[in-house]
């Protein structure tokens, strides 16, 4: 084939030639009406209209203050030994509070800024190592609009301030503000050619779905006038027609404007007997569902779940909302890090030093849980912990000192760490451990193994007697015989090995502080208990095991028998006790197969 034979294509500027092409229909050629759908850009510093939309609807309102509220409602937790103290000192500035602050104005306008007022003049950059106890005097919230900035930084990339002013000039004065005293909080991201535009700042979420938001409230509103015409009143005469061409227009007004008011004040109508009267209603069926639709695509514009944007409850079968909220959750946490956490650390390197003179090495923090979890889902976490970790004690995968490391890093309960590696030097020693080498003892010193029963007596059992009563419970156990056990081993055990339990009183007691993990459980043969966690019990329990005695249950679980007798009360309905429990020093005793036959109660 010649080159003149070759077939010529010409492709346009602009066409695009990677999809389906109809000439035909026009499909995916210059013809298609969508071929000439495009994005234009939109304006990044209309200020006024993001004013107007949050002032004046609730729905802008919600979608800009709900993700700040949530991402910093529930605060943080400080890691460091003067964790009190920089608390305090967040309190008397009011941190948390400012930062929601912030972050809602971040939101709405694209960024906010937290002016650090120290002893430090504001048009100089702010020295942090001149900075001592007591210099923070307080924090006060700009919003990106009320900060002027001057002299931006566009060429050197090296800066902190890269994109950003080295000025800034509030609105109303003129005073010059170094940048190094804002603490600044960004909204949505932008590219970097954008933020040139916005001086650094980032982008309104507000503004990428204010069209959305006029869509919704704008539908709302059309449906509410229909509403005002959903009932219309039709009336038909003969010859209608005809006495308007006879000029008769005024007297059939007045007509019918009497028909009206004669329908409205005594509800009584009258008609001539040449006229007839029905009405019509409006059909809005159709509204509901393009309503709902329409609040489900702001929810997805807003990035919040409609149960909590709307408030409403989830729909469908078996719907709980629980998959939508942890997916909103996971996109705060995400948001929070990229929005909020670099503006908190710099407020952090004043207010820290602020609180102690110096900056801490062991500072740190993490962020409490966005979603609060109930009091039973606490205290199931917390017995699947234990029951994890006796499995692996069981197992001989861990020793006790590693289970009190975990239980102390994870802050669940106060350990001092001598405490911790005088009991590692312990385990290392063998002190826990059976002996095989160990010489024969004669019987006159040494105690033959036998089963071993070890309980605890509840030394203030009337308290928790009177607080049974006040359940409803008719009987309970006698205050005598009240305890907690510790160790109920059928097995044959050296009871001389069992040593003192570690942690307990000089009078040998025990005493469980109020508050923590507490279920009332239905154990076997219909006792009903107080389930409580101890770890000093649990602890103790680990050690007797350690030493050869058995369990028959699958899990040890510190707890109280109140009754067996537990009548028409419904124990899921029953608040559990949660006062501070006291116990007795420990008492070793054989075990009794037929324990309870001894068991009364009052």
């Amino acid at each position: 084939m010649t080159d003149s034979q070759k077939p010529r294509i010409r492709i346009r500027s602009g066409a695009s030639l990677d999809g389906l092409v109809n000439v035909v229909s026009g499909l995916g050629t210059a013809k298609a009406k969508r071929s000439h759908n495009q994005f234009s850009y939109s304006v990044l510093n209309d200020f006024a209209s993001l004013d107007a939309a949050y002032q004046t609807s609730w729905l802008a309102r919600q979608i800009v203050d709900v993700p700040a509220e949530d991402m910093t409602r529930e605060w943080r937790t400080i890691k460091s030994d003067d964790a009190d103290v920089i608390r305090a000192e967040e309190d008397r500035v009011g941190l948390p509070a400012m930062t929601s602050e912030a972050t809602s104005w971040a939101r709405l306008y694209g960024g906010a800024g937290i002016l650090m007022l120290t002893d430090q003049p504001l048009d100089k950059p702010l020295r942090l190592d001149r900075l001592k106890k007591g210099s923070l005097q307080r924090l006060i919230v700009f919003d990106r609009f009320d900060m002027t900035p001057s002299d931006l930084n566009v060429s050197n990339i090296l800066a902190a301030n890269y994109l950003q002013p080295e000025f800034y000039t509030l609105v109303g004065g003129a005073q010059r503000v170094h940048w190094t005293h804002f603490a600044r909080f960004n909204g949505a991201k932008l590219p970097r050619r954008q933020r040139t535009q916005t001086q650094g700042w980032g982008d309104s979420e507000l503004r990428k779905c204010l069209e959305d938001v006029m869509d919704i409230v704008a539908s709302k509103d059309g449906l509410a006038e229909l509403m005002q015409e959903a009932n219309v009143d039709i009336i038909k005469r003969d010859n209608l027609a005809d006495e308007l061409a006879s000029d008769q227009d005024e007297a059939i007004t007045a007509r019918y404007a009497l028909f009206s008011q004669m329908k409205s004040l005594v509800n009584l109508a009258l008609l001539d007997g040449q006229e007839s009267y029905e009405r019509k209603t409006l059909d809005l069926s159709g509204a509901a569902p393009v309503l709902e639709l329409l609040m489900t695509w702001i929810s997805g514009a807003a990035d919040i779940p409609v149960t909590r944007l709307f408030g409403t409850s989830a729909k469908g079968l078996n719907a709980t909302g629980e998959g939508d909220l942890q997916n909103y959750y996971n996109s705060l946490s995400s948001k929070r890090a990229i929005q909020i956490e670099p503006g908190l650390r710099q407020l952090d390197e004043v207010i820290v030093r602020s609180a102690l003179g110096a900056f801490p090495e062991d500072f740190n923090y993490v962020w409490n849980p966005l979603q609060m979890l109930d009091e039973e889902a606490v205290a199931r976490a917390a017995k699947i912990r234990a029951e994890t970790d006796t499995i692996y004690f069981d197992m001989g995968a861990v020793r006790v000192s590693q289970i009190q490391r975990n239980l102390q890093a994870a802050e669940l309960y106060q350990f001092s760490d001598e405490e911790i590696e005088e009991l590692e030097q312990n385990e290392d020693a063998g002190l826990f451990n059976d002996l095989p080498d160990e010489p024969e003892r004669t019987p006159s010193n040494d105690a033959e193994p036998a089963p071993l029963y070890v309980n605890r007596k509840v030394l203030n059992a009337a308290e928790i007697i009177k607080w049974a009563k006040s359940q409803g419970f008719k009987s309970t156990l006698s205050e005598s015989e009240m305890h907690v056990t510790v160790a109920f081993s059928k097995a044959p055990v050296d009871w001389m090995k069992a040593g003192e339990a570690w942690a307990q009183s000089e009078d040998g007691g025990l005493t469980v502080r109020p508050g923590g993990p507490r279920m009332i459980e239905v154990f076997g043969e219909g006792a009903v208990v107080l389930a409580f966690s101890s770890s000093d019990l649990a602890w103790r329990h680990m050690a007797l095991r350690e030493i050869g005695a058995s369990w028959d249950w699958p899990e040890y679980q510190p707890h109280i028998t109140i009754t067996y007798a537990s009548g028409d009360v419904d124990v899921s309905k029953i608040e559990p006790y949660r006062g501070e429990i006291v116990l007795g020093p420990e008492i070793f005793e054989p075990i009794k197969l037929n324990w309870k036959e001894g068991v009364s109660e009052q």
